[in-house]
């Protein structure tokens, strides 16, 4: 799995990015096809954690709109008022708040989906599993596909994720790469051919989402919302790899000034094991080659061994610093995706 690493981007970009929305790519689609039956197996043999039975008090409630003015948000280091209206608007019903201590829960969409609620902040010290039972039990009441907490921006400790009956659903892994500008003397030869996606091509888009819902799990595709919102951003690039008139692969790549960030590879599963993943690779660092950017970084799952190697052979060098942890929950009713 690829991932968009949301301190890269806030390190280099000119805009701080919402940690909500900022997780453009969770995933690299190399060859990990039978990852999610994999993780319910493991999850089932080994012990999840279960909650502590916390009786929820009748002065936690779900927060509203009208309720925003009355936190306390001055000088907040994580969130402000207009990101929990907004967080609100897109997901109603899975924010909770003690009035009286003033502390709170902000659920927002996970990488613009729907169907899973990131915990975006947690301000609470009283109240703090109470408000994080609530929310969980909201989004399992609604009939999400799971509950999400990520470490981009705030560690907690594992005791805190085992009172809540969340588990690490990924240990996420830096790579840098500090020699991009050499792929220019590199000849582009293979099978593929890459062209450039934009939003307003329908028909190569639609065939990068089929890649994209074919190589990943439920829990890590990218939704139509989430392709849109990347897409949208004017220093992202998106390069499908079509083979006999098919797309059968795709990379994204997002520039910044000197460095660019390789946010997502993925290979349709009927033809992973055939080096295309290689070649998209290379075709991504040529790309911000030619962009001049120097340097480059990713992110991917710490299990993921091949995507490891190929990222190795390719140059690229482990950068623990920015190494984060996901956990979360997947509802049981969601264990057999269809």
């Amino acid at each position: 799995m690829l991932i968009r690493c949301s301190r890269w981007s806030r390190r280099f970009s000119p805009i701080s990015p919402d940690p909500a929305v900022n997780y453009a790519n969770e995933s690299d689609g190399l060859d990990r096809r039978d990852s999610w039956n994999q993780t319910l197996t493991i999850l089932r043999l080994t012990n999840r954690p279960e909650p502590r039975p916390v009786a929820l008090p009748e002065d936690v409630l779900p927060l509203t709109q009208a309720d925003i003015p009355r936190l306390r948000l001055n000088n907040h280091p994580r969130i402000a008022a207009d990101a929990i209206a907004r967080a609100l608007y897109e997901m109603p019903g899975l924010s909770y708040w003690h009035p009286d201590s003033g502390e709170f829960i902000v659920c927002a969409p996970w990488r613009h989906r729907a169907d899973v609620p990131l915990m975006r902040d947690l301000t609470a010290f009283a109240h703090e599993d109470e408000l994080v039972q609530a929310a969980i039990a909201a989004a399992k009441a609604k009939g999400m596909l799971g509950f999400v907490a990520s470490e981009h921006y705030e560690k907690r400790r594992e005791s805190f994720y085992q009172r809540n009956g969340l588990y690490r659903l990924e240990h996420v892994i830096t790579f840098t790469h500090e020699r991009v500008l050499d792929y220019l003397d590199i000849p582009q030869t293979g099978r593929l051919n890459f062209v450039r996606v934009r939003g307003s091509d329908f028909d190569l888009l639609q065939g990068v989402m089929a890649v994209d819902a074919s190589a990943f799990s439920p829990m890590w595709r990218n939704s139509h919302a989430e392709f849109a919102w990347w897409m949208s951003l004017p220093s992202v690039e998106v390069w499908a790899g079509v083979l006999d008139g098919q797309v059968v692969t795709y990379a994204g790549i997002t520039a910044y000034s000197r460095f660019g960030h390789l946010d997502r590879i993925a290979v349709h599963a009927d033809y992973q094991g055939q080096g295309l993943g290689a070649e998209a690779l290379m075709h991504a660092m040529y790309r911000m080659a030619e962009l001049d950017l120097p340097n480059a970084a990713l992110c991917t799952q710490s299990d993921n061994e091949a995507s490891q190697r190929l990222y190795t052979r390719a140059g690229f060098k482990r950068h623990q610093r920015d190494d984060y942890d996901i956990y979360g929950i997947i509802f049981e009713k969601e264990t057999q995706p269809a």
